[in-house]
């Protein structure tokens, strides 16, 4: 498995503070997806 990001302080999506991998290999590909660098499961690290 490959991963695109860790966000060490994400605030975004709900209340508190988190940490947030984004991992690659996303199958869904969905319409208007904002992150279309995680669809191809060799990207990243």
């Amino acid at each position: 498995m490959h991963y695109g990001m860790i966000k060490d302080y994400d605030i975004a999506d709900g209340p508190g503070v988190r940490v947030t991998l984004f991992i690659s290999g996303c199958r869904n590909c969905c319409s208007g997806c904002f992150n279309e660098d995680t669809w191809d499961p060799m990207e990243g690290l």
